[in-house]
């Protein structure tokens, strides 16, 4: 059975859709509509191309080792509540701030998107742990939710990106080179982001509401130097680490 490619298009496209939204895991989804779609279009034997393109190729390829290893740091991250800790830190140190919060996720998001290279995990984790309070404390719906998929992308593009990864392994152009070309552009789309929360919630304060004093006030200078040391000093460390390991030769690919 052949289809054309726009018909099959939609079909795939209606049945991932379809697939997630009745909660079928998210591999077995993408498998299965790619086994679908290679029987309605070039035909069924077109998987035995894809098969022997991953084993017998991308098998080979010692860059994609790094993918799955990014992977198990974002895990260990999230499962140990190092992120909700740093949310917690950044939260209180930006409390006396205009539009806080939302600064707060986009920072977070920068750190995590450094040190795992994941959109969906940043996503995610900060739709989990900064809508709620965002929403409780009266900021915009617009802005709470815009701010948290545009800085939950940056994984995309700030490395350690698996997208950069996976773009190397196509590419004569190394991880080091693509991760170098990236960082800056990366980090100036995190700063222009922050920017415009600033400016948005000078413009229109009831946008990003400062949080309570009472709220503020619940720990000292003190406590919360000790809280930044503990969770926001250490994922920045493994940002040194990873990318530094990279650009100064030690880890190269």
């Amino acid at each position: 059975m052949r289809m054309s490619a726009e018909l099959l298009t939609l079909v795939m496209f209606g049945g991932l859709l379809v697939g997630l939204f009745m909660g079928h895991p998210l591999a077995f989804v993408l498998g299965g509509m790619a086994v679908i779609g290679a029987y309605l279009g070039p035909g069924i034997n077109t998987l035995g191309i894809i098969i022997n393109n991953v084993y017998g190729n991308a098998m080979d390829n010692y860059v994609l080792v790094a993918i799955p290893l990014f992977i198990l740091m974002a895990r260990f991250l999230n499962d140990s509540g190092v992120t909700e800790k740093m949310f917690d830190a950044m939260r209180l140190l930006l409390a006396n701030v205009r539009g806080g919060l939302a600064l707060t996720v986009v920072v977070v998001s920068v750190l995590l998107a450094a040190t795992t290279g994941i959109v969906g995990a940043s996503i995610a984790v900060m739709g989990m742990i900064a809508l709620v309070p965002m929403l409780k404390y009266g900021y915009n719906k617009e802005l709470s939710a815009g701010v948290i998929m545009a800085s939950g992308c940056l994984g995309i593009l700030i490395p350690p990106s698996i997208m950069l990864i996976l773009m190397a392994s196509y590419s004569p152009v190394s991880v080091g080179a693509l991760f170098a070309g990236a960082l800056i552009p990366g980090l100036l789309l995190g700063v222009m982001y922050a920017l415009y929360v600033v400016l948005i919630c000078w413009l229109k304060p009831s946008y990003g509401p400062k949080v309570p004093k009472e709220e503020r006030a619940e720990v000292s200078t003190k406590e919360l130097l000790i809280m930044l040391g503990k969770y926001v000093v250490p994922p920045m460390s493994l940002i040194l680490g990873v990318l530094g390991a990279l650009f100064t030769g030690i880890a190269t690919a």
